[in-house]
């Protein structure tokens, strides 16, 4: 969150006068805004367990202004020091260093004891200020403040939130409180030498108390990102060094000589960490989770190399194992992989399959998965630009059987879910999980349309564009009738710019325009107009060509084409 809360300052040339009283004025300026804020009081009434509601500030000089980012992200860059990119500027690195911070950390000191005993600030308070230099962008800490009565105060609010609310307590836990909780038991300023055995057992009774309640993925939600911030801020940099791909994904290198330290309990939190993003974060997150393992593992973690071949252990044996004369099935929750192998090409063998992937996904295994999956059978969908992997196959060959499309039916519903996607493929490729299921279901029969719509209404067109082709054969298969058009138009809503109608389809006699009309009249008021103007793009590209096809049809298209148009 930035706030710009300076003037223009004017052209970048300046004296090293004009630039201090600049930044003093600037300083001054955020420190007298914030003590005239008059909600302070009330943000930290909210909770037991804050005490300030500012951590960090960084003053950015730029040429023309002067921004206070107040929610600085850490990334490894982000570190003080001197960067070469940037702008330059007037002064020296030195320069800055030795003449100007010294007169604005003077200045950030003052302001801090003023605000002595008020809740403006946090418990520890960094000042950090970036300025241009004639070598680069130097960024500085000028101040680091710590408050030892607020910290005292906060480590017997958090020891006696712990006691009554979490540990003995039956109730649900505030989403707030315990955001605020997980970061503090987490912060080596309050608690330098945690105990990590107990911070897990603390955490697994958070999530327990929470259990079935509509907060739950919220709370999880806060656990999971202070793990992954203390993974990554505090623990890791120990054995290794982090830094940064073009994309701004993390890079993690062991450290030279780096091994576990024999004593080290910090690694069973990590574990612990990596388990929570395996089981409960969206497939983008899979790779974090997945790294912290291999890093644990390569460190010389006997528990990490045992999870990484066969799984958490979240999941009981009879979850993750099933061997019959039918089929060799095995899951690894930590790879999000399921391993099939057919011995007999039966429909039994597939149901059981079916029934077994359904029953771990349940059970909250990843959505985001993988088939490694053998058959002497080699059936795929009839939609091209789908990925011919085993996955794909796999339900192929599953809807080959009509005995098993119940078994489709429910493994979909379980599988089917928003921001989950198969890691079967990428690009153009990557598909929605339940994607080959539902395809292979709506193309099937009518019986399976509902499933078919329930998938489209999960789809994100901005990440997929598989349903394209889809929706196509979909159209050439079953056509335009009173009980396809509603599905159909489920799908085209779906349909990105690249849809294609299939070349023996036509959407111009009477019948079928009617039962479009109808079918879009009937969509609910507040998504009628966008959905409309969609289908119609896709079916007749611009509203001037339906116009104009409108003026040239006889009396029994033009009415239905007019329908079209309408808003």
């Amino acid at each position: 969150m930035s706030s710009d809360v300076s003037r223009a300052i004017g052209v970048h040339h300046k004296t090293a006068r004009q630039i201090q009283d600049e930044a003093l004025a600037a300083i001054h300026g955020w420190f007298d805004k914030l003590q005239a804020r008059e909600d302070v009081d009330a943000i930290v009434a909210r909770t037991p367990l804050q005490a300030g509601i500012h951590s960090e500030i960084l003053l950015e000089y730029e040429p023309t202004r002067i921004v206070f980012d107040v929610m600085p992200g850490w990334e490894p860059d982000d570190e003080d020091g001197l960067h070469a990119e940037g702008g330059g500027g007037p002064l020296s690195p030195e320069a800055v260093q030795e003449s100007l911070a010294p007169v604005l950390r003077q200045a950030v000191l003052e302001r801090i004891a003023r605000l002595a005993g008020k809740p403006h600030l946090n418990h520890h308070f960094r000042f950090r200020a970036q300025f241009p230099t004639t070598g680069g962008r130097l960024r500085l800490t000028l101040v680091d403040h710590t408050d030892a009565h607020k910290q005292q105060w906060l480590r017997e609010r958090v020891a006696q939130y712990i006691d009554q609310a979490v540990l003995n307590g039956s109730q649900p836990t505030d989403a707030l409180h315990v955001s605020l909780l997980c970061g503090h038991l987490l912060d080596a300023r309050l608690f330098p030498e945690p105990d990590h055995a107990r911070l897990v057992c603390i955490f697994q009774r958070l999530l327990a108390l929470n259990a079935g309640q509509p907060s739950l993925a919220e709370l999880r939600g806060s656990l999971i990102h202070a793990l992954r911030c203390w993974s990554e801020q505090q623990y890791l940099p120990r054995y290794i060094d982090v830094s940064q791909d073009p994309f701004r994904q993390n890079i993690y290198a062991r450290k030279p000589g780096a091994a576990l330290d024999p004593e080290d309990r910090g690694i069973d939190l990590l574990l612990y960490a990596a388990t929570l993003i395996l089981r409960h974060e969206p497939g983008y997150a899979r790779p974090t989770g997945l790294g912290f393992l291999e890093i644990a593992r390569d460190l010389g973690s006997a528990r990490a190399a045992a999870m990484l071949a066969e799984g958490s252990g979240a999941h009981p044996a009879e979850c993750t194992r099933l061997t019959d004369e039918l089929v060799d099935c095995a899951a690894n929750d930590v790879l999000a992989t399921v391993t099939i192998a057919i011995r007999q090409e039966t429909p039994a063998a597939y149901v059981r399959s079916l029934a077994f992937i359904t029953r771990l996904l349940r059970a909250g295994f990843p959505a985001g998965y993988r088939i490694a999956f053998k058959s002497t059978a080699r059936h795929y969908l009839p939609v091209k630009g789908l990925a011919r992997s085993d996955m794909h196959r796999f339900f192929a060959n599953a809807a080959q059987h009509p005995q098993a499309h119940d078994a489709l039916q429910a493994y979909a519903c379980a599988a089917i879910q928003p921001y989950e996607w198969y890691t079967d493929a990428e690009a153009e490729k990557a598909c929605l999980s339940g994607t080959y299921a539902a395809f292979a279901l709506g193309l099937a029969d009518a019986s399976r349309f509902a499933l078919l719509r329930h998938y489209m209404d999960q789809v994100d067109d901005e990440h997929q564009s598989v349903q394209d082709r889809y929706t196509a054969v979909f159209l050439e298969h079953h056509g335009l009738t009173p009980d396809t058009v509603s599905t159909a138009v489920a799908c085209l809503r779906r349909c990105t710019d690249g849809f294609k109608l299939p070349a023996r389809f036509a959407v111009d006699d009477a019948q079928t325009l009617t039962l479009l009309a109808d079918a879009l009249a009937a969509l609910p008021e507040h998504e009628r107009a966008h959905v409309r103007a969609h289908v119609r793009a896709r079916l007749f590209g611009s509203d001037k060509k339906l116009a104009a096809l409108a003026r040239k049809a006889d009396d029994a298209r033009k009415a239905p084409l007019l329908r079209l148009l309408e808003p």
